[in-house]
């Protein structure tokens, strides 16, 4: 159940922004995809609250429930059940009331003057768990609950920065699905190829696999990404710029850069089938 969620994640965030994806025409606000549709109908409300209630919080269930999963402070059930309601469950394993207090405890101490220090980080990072008591039986856990931590932990580094690296993938998946949301196609290539670098920034640093293969493999992968993207933004100054087609010259930088750009989609395609292949 967790794999099938993982990986249809982006198909839903997908559809998800191109349902709520609304521009003007004429001073109306129409959906993008078909503009005698006018925004906002009913359907498209339905898909701002699933947005609300699903997309957004979904990462966070691979950082919050994973570590509280692996503290043995939740079941593996309740994992799963998490994994269809994000936002309820993490509302419920959220420990808002005595966070509340401490803030007001806080302030109110401020305002006497009698403390001057910021709220210790663990106090805000605590409003993730459940107050079910301590750590002491992280070892007790149940076969189902090993299964889980075992295909959302077991690839990754047990550094703080690697342990929940998949929420980390999700989150690059929501935002890279964000840039469909511009109407301008130079900038929204443009934001996609930051993105990118940014990914691959951040995948160099951290290095967040136990094998050297998969995080080679992934910097390979990144790297493809970032000359597609590259591409991607170089054709879409053409367009955007207003230069003429017909011009021979026009058409033989775009001829080539279409060449370009299916080159590297290809070697992209062939690199994760194989790797794939080595992996298996």
């Amino acid at each position: 159940i967790v794999d099938i969620v993982r990986f249809t994640y982006s198909g839903i965030v997908a559809v998800t922004f191109m349902a709520i994806n609304c521009t003007y025409v004429n001073d109306l606000l129409v959906w993008f995809h078909q503009a005698n549709v006018q925004c906002y109908s009913w359907w498209q409300w339905v898909y701002w609250i699933f947005f609300v209630t699903y997309v957004l919080p979904f990462n966070f269930i691979f950082y919050t429930g994973t570590k509280l999963l692996a503290e043995n402070k939740i079941s593996s059930r309740s994992f799963l059940i998490s994994c269809v309601v994000p936002l309820p469950m993490l509302l419920k394993w959220s420990n808002w009331s005595e966070l509340l207090s401490k803030i007001s405890k806080h302030i109110h101490n401020l305002s006497n003057r009698e403390s001057h220090t910021n709220l210790e980080k663990s106090e805000i990072h605590k409003m993730f768990y459940l107050d079910e008591g301590n750590n002491e039986n992280n070892k007790n856990l149940s076969a189902s609950a090993k299964i889980i931590l075992l295909a959302l932990k077991g690839p990754f580094k047990s550094s703080e920065s690697s342990r929940y690296w998949e929420s980390v993938i999700g989150f690059r998946r929501l935002l890279i699905s964000s840039t469909t949301l511009i109407q301008n196609p130079l900038l929204q290539l443009l934001l996609a190829q930051v993105l990118c670098l940014l990914f691959l920034a951040h995948h160099a640093f951290i290095y967040p696999f136990i094998s050297l293969k998969s995080n080679r493999i992934e910097l390979v992968s990144l790297t493809l990404l970032c000359a597609y993207a590259t591409v991607n933004v170089i054709s879409a100054n053409f367009v955007v710029s207003g230069v003429l087609v017909e011009t021979t010259s026009t058409q033989k930088i775009l001829t080539s850069l279409d060449f370009v750009q299916n080159m590297f989609l290809s070697i992209l395609v062939s690199f994760i089938v194989i790797s794939h292949k080595i992996n298996v």
